[in-house]
């Protein structure tokens, strides 16, 4: 299974907490190859295209041949392995959490 863990960080803090996820995917020594942009647009230019990054970093998985591809945000950590989430994935064919937040919280109401 080809697995690939998704980020992109383009300035701020985002490549600051790109490295802290890097260093908790090391400390739990997880094998997925990371397909990280750092200062750097995997396609479209986010101003171009809002959030089309993470979905142009997926396709980039997909181009490359991954069998599963998992986006963690710049803000996230691991505090156990992924493997359980691999798994999900694997029987269920995707994952999604639910973090606190909705679309709606960052929509306008007349939308």
């Amino acid at each position: 299974m080809k697995r690939a863990i998704l980020n992109v960080a383009v300035g701020g803090r985002y490549p600051e907490g790109q490295r802290r996820l890097s260093t908790s995917l090391d400390a739990f020594g997880e094998s997925a190859e990371r397909l990280f942009w750092t200062d750097e647009w995997p396609d479209r230019p986010h101003d171009s295209c809002n959030y089309c990054m993470k979905v142009d970093a997926f396709l980039q998985a997909q181009k490359d041949g991954y069998d599963q591809a998992l986006w963690l945000d710049a803000s996230c950590w691991l505090v156990k392995p992924l493997d359980e989430a691999w798994a999900l994935m694997e029987r269920q064919g995707y994952l999604l959490g639910q973090e606190g937040w909705t679309v709606g919280q960052w929509c306008a109401p007349e939308v």
